[in-house]
């Protein structure tokens, strides 16, 4: 812990430069209350300084508020503290189609999350829709580079700018019962994204990284190989891996599905009233054994609609000894198997679709779980 803490502290401080707050606007952003189904209050505007305050007489309730955003950010520092403000009173947060969050706005909707149960356990709650705009990249200090400067000035952007970044590594170490809102992959993407760019969370495999979920997609209703390869995929780069790393998310995809050994890598058999689907060979230094994935789902269980984070997959992975054919997996024991080493996690629905699917096309009542061919149609299991 102490190890990885002087590691952020070290990149937060590379990166320094790069951030601050945004340049001053007039008109500040407004918080109103609109009382849709989607949304209680809506945030529009720019991040100006002072607008977490509006966030004080709101939230504190057990079910939590709804915050949409629409906003293309402004001030990052005010985006923080609008971030501890909903982190601390209740509030989840969305985005819906049509609307935008980026910048210091982004930050702020990371601290969506709720307090509940008889365990008083916090858990993240934000979500966006297919069609938003959720962007994040680190900001510029706004200097106009035709003038010059003294330097009292250059100090004291230089300040800014170390506020700014010990706030973005204070938010990365922020946890609490095991919930963090920024995953390391998603901080290494901020610190990364110079601010002529923007780093969008536009495709599944970025909402798995970033742990960004999604709302109002629709989902099949049968069970397929290709789904159960994908949320297994998806639970191991996350879970596992945990990638902080220069490849494109489709790049770290395709070197999972390709494997260490060749051969099949997915089992579906429906036992009784469940269906059994297993992936193997993913990577693992134990000679003789290989890391297995293994997804049990009920048959009765599909439909099209889901909610997270209600709606979940139970997720387990082990270590079992290879085999040439990968049919003899459905009589291993797994109770035995997959001891108290093994890592056991509860995953989304939405981890089953395709995670090199645009969001955007993931509309309510015409999403699309992969490319359609007669092959995934051959995987069917009726």
């Amino acid at each position: 812990m102490f190890i990885n803490e002087l590691k952020y502290r070290f990149l937060s401080l590379l990166a320094v430069a790069a951030f601050c707050v945004g340049v001053d606007d007039a008109r500040a952003g407004t918080l109103t209350k609109v009382g849709s189904q989607a949304c209680d209050y809506l945030f529009s505007g720019p991040i100006e300084t002072g607008d977490a305050a509006q966030f004080e007489g709101i939230g504190r309730t057990y079910s939590g508020e709804k915050i949409c955003f629409d906003s293309e950010g402004g001030s990052l520092l005010e985006g923080q503290r609008i971030f501890d403000r909903i982190w601390e009173y209740q509030l989840v947060t969305r985005v819906e189609a049509g609307q935008k969050c980026l910048s210091a706005c982004a930050i702020a909707f990371l601290g969506g999350s709720l307090t509940q149960g008889t365990a008083v356990i916090h858990f993240m709650d934000r979500k966006i829709s297919p069609g938003a705009q959720l962007g994040f990249h680190a900001p510029s200090l706004g200097l106009d580079t035709q003038n010059s400067y003294n330097s009292a000035q250059v100090n004291k952007a230089f300040e800014i700018a170390l506020s700014a970044a010990e706030g973005l590594f204070r938010i990365k170490a922020t946890e609490l019962h095991s919930v963090e809102p920024m995953s390391d992959f998603l901080y290494y993407q901020i610190l990364r994204t110079r601010p002529d760019y923007m780093y969008y969370i536009d495709t599944i495999g970025r909402a798995v990284m970033a742990n960004i979920p999604l709302q109002n997609i629709s989902y099949p209703t049968k069970v397929t190989e290709r789904m159960i390869g994908n949320i297994c995929d998806s639970a191991y780069l996350y879970h596992v891996e945990g990638l902080v790393s220069d490849l494109s998310i489709e790049a770290h995809y395709q070197k999972t599905r390709e494997g260490n050994y060749g051969g099949p890598r997915v089992l579906l058999q429906r036992k009784g009233d469940r269906y059994l689907g297993v992936v193997r060979d993913y990577q693992t230094e134990a000679k003789f054994y290989e890391r297995v994935c293994k997804v049990e789902i009920d048959s009765d269980g599909m439909r099209s609609t889901y909610d997270f984070p209600e709606d979940k997959f139970n997720v387990s992975f082990g270590f079992l000894q290879s085999v040439e054919d990968v049919a003899e997996y459905a009589n291993v024991d797994w109770a035995r198997e997959f001891g108290p080493d093994s890592l056991r996690v509860s995953v989304p629905a939405w981890y089953m679709l395709d995670p090199e699917a645009s969001i955007a096309s993931l509309e309510k009542g015409g999403c699309l779980l992969y490319t359609s061919d007669a092959a995934d149609d051959s995987l069917r299991v009726d």
